[in-house]
């Protein structure tokens, strides 16, 4: 892919999130950390949701990727 630009994303369960184009939206630099109760959640991969780190189904051109927390634990969710 000559001349496209590449962002990432390495999630906790070794998914990498590779986009093209500096896709997608930036919403800041630096993570957010959290203390995260065990559940399912579902983190906004596009950058255009409300609700960062997650995903509020305002998608633009992704979907939304469920990550499982089987232990109470602190996560710092990349935020683009």
């Amino acid at each position: 892919m000559k001349g496209a630009v590449f962002t990432g994303c390495l999630f906790s369960t070794g998914l990498w999130l590779l986009v093209e184009d500096g896709w997608p939206k930036i919403c800041d630099r630096k993570p957010c950390v959290q203390e995260m109760e065990p559940g399912t959640y579902f983190w906004c991969s596009c950058g255009h949701s409300a609700s960062q780190p997650f995903c509020d189904g305002s998608h633009k051109g992704m979907g939304p990727v469920k990550e499982e927390i089987s232990e109470k634990s602190t996560v710092a969710w990349c935020l683009k």
